[in-house]
This record gives structure tokens, C-alpha cells and sequence, in this order.
């Protein structure tokens, strides 16, 4: 028998309406009930051979569930200083809904009003919330989710209640990065954070120097409906093709995959990938892909999977999440590195993509992060995207491991020079043309080139328009067959 699913859709939902019903969401998941929020291609990741649907409306869904929920606290949505965040807090730690000021109707003949946070001050409201709330936390996780006039995310405090999280934002102002260090020296290290922030460079650096690492995710939704426990195995097996010799081997991974908000919202459908598995186009190309999503959203990761033709994937930056690997703590990496290797087993990963700045890059640091992920007989090796210039820093540059394992920086970046997609592909042209001028030289570093795509600027059809400028001297590669041949042929003889 089909297991009945509640469905709440959000085509008549007002935004406050929707902050409701994320808190309910995830309240009721602490609870261990369950229903699906209609938004984005969530419905089509539901097994419809094992799940059937009901629609319900909001209201009805609270007055269902009443007993479950001890009152309500209500905060101003309009304000956007934190308020949000705070009465997700008192969610996530004790167990009252956080009611949008707007919706209160919908909820004051149901349950009590247990606090009023538009009494409190506004100024302060995170820090009270969050050090009242500490007790009740659990320390293993954590939402930092964007509250402010300009970038206003309702999604993703499911997750976070769900989980007994604390839900914040620090900003790049003295005072919020202050407010994000005392949060995360309270909580226990090498965590995962949740969300996004509006400064990535500072803020991955910040938090990878307390060994924390982030996974996108502001834009998610359902965490709380489809999230595991723990990691679930998902199989794929990597496209082949047979190595041709003289030629000058090229590999294409498309950057970003540890967007995991991404992969489960329009990347496999009208995004990157789902326009590429319905192109007549087949030369090898590699996708990122966020391991987390082995639990994070495991029906969404075989999703992808089951519509793979001859694309492969590889880990997304850098492993188990994003951080800077040259600037994480020594003492930390192990343990990141092992959660990585967990997860790229259970996503059928072979190859991690790292992401740095080269600043960060001494020798000694680079032979001791490699090192590291190298031990791992579930790592193969990896592709290092280096900042600055749009992950060419290190000019392909190629170090080996002391087993071996080859981790190779990207060479060229197929990244528009404006920032957005244009139709202007001169610049695409001048990628091409260095790449036709390499050489062929399979026993030396030159011989092999990464090309990493940036999703954000260039299109499907970009890279297609590279691959057509190429050359018969070159031929394009799986990324694992490109990692394989590397290994081979220059044996640890580079770097």
C-alpha cells in the first residue's frame, strides 16, 4: 500500500505564509511527522510507485497537528533583522512555531502565544536567542541563513529545526563576524554549516579557520522531508573511452556542484545538466557534485544518476563541503577528509575537486593537504581550482602524492571575462586557440589540460562552441580516464 503524502502548495501561499509553514515543516519533523512543501521540481525526487499525494491547506495542517506544537511565538517578518532567525531558534530548541505577525489568525484559536519577539530588541535579538537557546542545541550542525532588507531567505530553517540546529546570520561587519565566532566556538569543530553568506571569499576563509565548512543552501527547501540520518548509497558507474595515442589530452568539469541548493532545484532540469542530457552533443564532460547530497537529498542525487548518458562526476569543492583546504586547521583535516572519502564512496566518487587560494599555497601546505586526501583508497586523485583569476592561478600545474595520486589545477577557465552568458564568443576562441598551440607531450605536465566551466557565466552551448574550436590534436577525456592516464604516464614525476 502507497504511503499517503501531505502536500502543502505554495501557488496561493504569501511569503509570511511560507515562513510559517518552513517552522511547521520542521517542527513536525522533530516530531516524526511529515509533509512536502509544492515548490521547485521537489515532487517529481517522490517515488510515485511508493507514495501517493493529498493536498492539504496550511491551517488545516496545524489545527491536524496541534497537540504536537505547545504554542507559538510571534516576530515581525517585515524587519528582516534577525527576527526570523530567532523565533526559528526558539523552533528548533523548544519547540514553539515561529508565527510571521501577519499570520496570526491563522494560529491564535489553535495554540497559545508563549512570546511576543517584537517586544524584544531588535539590535540584539540573534545574541539573546541564541545564548538563551544554547542549552537545547545540539552542537553537531548548523543554519546560516542570509536575514536582511536586500537578500531575505525564507527557505531551509526546516533543515535546521529538524536537527535542533541554531539558525543565524553573520555579516562581514565587525560586530557580525564577532557574533558568527562566538557561535561557532560554542558548537563543536569540524561542523557542517548550512545556507550561504553575501561575501564567499571571507566568509569560506572565516569559517575554515575554525574547521568548519560550508554547503550552499539557501535556496532549499524539504530538507526536512527528505534528509537521512545518514548517508545513503548511491550507484553509478563512470563512462569510458579508449585513450588515443599523440594526442594532447583534455578534461572539462563543470564547477559549482557543491551548490547543493543547485542540484536539487533547476540543474537537473531546465539547468547545466538536464539541458545536457537532452543534447545530441556526447563528448566527455565532468560535473560536480556535492557527496552531502548522499544524505542531505538522496532521492534528488539518483534523480540525477538515473539520467546520465556518458557524463561522469566528480566530487564537488572540497569533499564533504567548501572550504579552503591550505587554510583549514592541520588538526582538522583528517577528520574532513575522511567524512569526504565516506561520501564520495557512497555517491560512486572517485575524483575530489579543492578550491584555493593560491596565498594559501606554500609547498609544505599543499604536500600535506594532498597528502592527506591521498591516503584515502576511495580517493583516485584531483582537480584543484586556484584563485585568483577565475581558478587559473596555478596555471595547470600538476602535484603528485607521495602514493602517487595525481591532483591537477585547472589550466583554462571557461568563464565569460563580463561575469554573465553573452553571445559574444570571441573569448572562447582565444581558449581555444592556446589549448590548439599546447603540445604533445603525454610524458610531460603540458601535455594535459583541465578546463573548468563556470556555470554562472557560460551556457551549455559554450562549451559545446569550445569543443567544436578544438583541434584533431586533442582529444577530450572521462575525467577519471584523464586522472587514470596522468598517473600512468608521468608516474609522481611532476609537482
Amino acid at each position: 500500500m502507497k504511503q499517503i503524502i501531505p502536500l502543502l502548495k505554495t501557488s496561493s501561499l504569501s511569503e509570511s505564509e511560507l515562513a510559517l509553514a518552513v517552522s511547521l515543516q520542521g517542527l513536525l519533523a522533530q516530531k516524526g511527522e511529515t509533509f512536502l512543501i509544492d515548490c521547485d521540481h521537489y515532487r517529481q525526487f517522490v517515488d510515485s510507485d511508493s507514495f501517493s499525494v493529498r493536498s492539504v491547506f496550511l491551517r488545516a495542517l496545524i489545527a491536524e497537528n496541534k497537540n504536537l506544537i505547545p504554542g507559538y511565538v510571534l516576530f515581525d517578518f517585515s524587519r528582516c533583522d534577525g527576527s526570523l532567525n530567532a523565533a526559528n531558534m526558539l523552533t528548533s530548541a523548544k519547540g514553539y512555531l515561529a508565527v510571521p505577525s501577519e499570520c496570526e489568525s491563522l494560529v491564535s484559536d489553535l495554540l497559545p502565544c508563549v512570546r511576543d519577539l517584537r517586544e524584544e530588541d531588535p539590535t540584539t535579538i540573534q545574541e539573546t536567542i541564541f545564548d538563551e537557546c544554547l542549552p537545547f542545541f545540539r552542537r553537531d550542525g548548523l543554519i546560516h541563513q542570509v536575514e536582511r532588507p536586500d537578500n531575505h531567505k525564507i527557505n531551509l530553517r526546516d533543515y535546521g529545526i529538524r536537527n535542533h540546529w541554531a539558525i543565524v546570520y553573520g555579516d562581514e561587519s565587525e560586530k557580525g563576524r564577532k557574533f558568527l565566532g562566538h557561535v561557532l566556538s560554542s558548537l563543536k569543530s569540524g561542523i557542517a554549516i548550512y545556507g550561504w553568506t553575501t561575501d564567499e571569499v571571507s566568509f569560506v576563509e572565516f569559517i575554515s579557520r575554525y574547521g568548519d565548512y560550508i554547503v550552499p543552501s539557501d535556496w532549499s527547501s524539504n530538507r526536512a522531508f527528505f534528509a537521512s540520518d545518514q548517508e545513503t548509497t548511491i550507484p553509478f558507474s563512470p563512462h569510458h573511452v579508449d585513450v588515443l595515442p599523440n594526442k594532447h589530452y583534455v578534461a572539462i568539469e563543470v564547477s559549482d556542484g557543491d551548490n547543493a541548493q543547485w542540484l536539487e532545484r533547476d540543474f537537473p532540469f531546465e539547468g547545466y545538466y538536464g539541458k545536457r542530457t537532452e543534447s545530441f552533443h556526447n563528448y566527455p564532460l565532468a560535473f560536480t557534485i556535492a557527496p552531502a547530497m548522499t544524505y542531505l537529498a538522496p532521492a534528488a542525487l539518483r534523480y540525477i544518476y538515473s539520467r546520465v548518458r556518458n557524463e561522469t562526476f566528480a566530487s564537488g569543492v572540497s569533499g564533504a563541503g567548501y572550504m579552503n583546504p591550505c587554510a583549514f586547521p592541520a588538526k582538522e583535516l583528517p577528520t574532513f577528509v575522511e567524512k569526504t572519502a565516506r561520501m564520495m564512496k557512497e555517491a560512486s566518487l572517485t575524483i575530489v575537486t579543492l578550491l584555493d587560494n593560491k596565498n594559501n599555497m606554500s609547498d609544505a601546505t599543499v604536500r600535506r593537504v594532498i597528502n592527506e586526501y591521498a591516503k584515502r583508497p576511495e580517493i583516485d586523485g584531483g582537480v584543484w581550482e586556484v584563485d585568483p583569476i577565475c581558478y587559473e592561478g596555478n596555471a595547470g600545474r600538476i602535484y603528485f602524492s607521495e602514493n602517487h595520486k595525481p591532483f591537477v589545477s585547472v589550466r583554462y577557465s571557461l568563464w565569460s571575462p563580463t561575469g554573465d552568458r553573452t553571445t559574444d564568443r570571441t573569448w572562447i576562441d582565444k581558449i581555444a586557440e592556446k589549448i590548439n598551440q599546447l603540445p604533445i607531450a603525454p610524458k610531460q605536465e603540458k601535455g594535459y589540460s583541465i578546463v573548468n566551466v563556470h556555470p554562472w557565466s557560460t551556457s551549455n552551448e559554450d562549451i559545446d562552441y569550445l569543443v567544436s574550436k578544438l583541434s584533431d590534436n586533442n582529444q577530450i577525456l572521462p575525467l577519471e580516464d584523464f586522472i587514470g592516464l596522468i598517473k600512468k604516464n608521468l608516474g609522481g614525476c611532476q609537482g
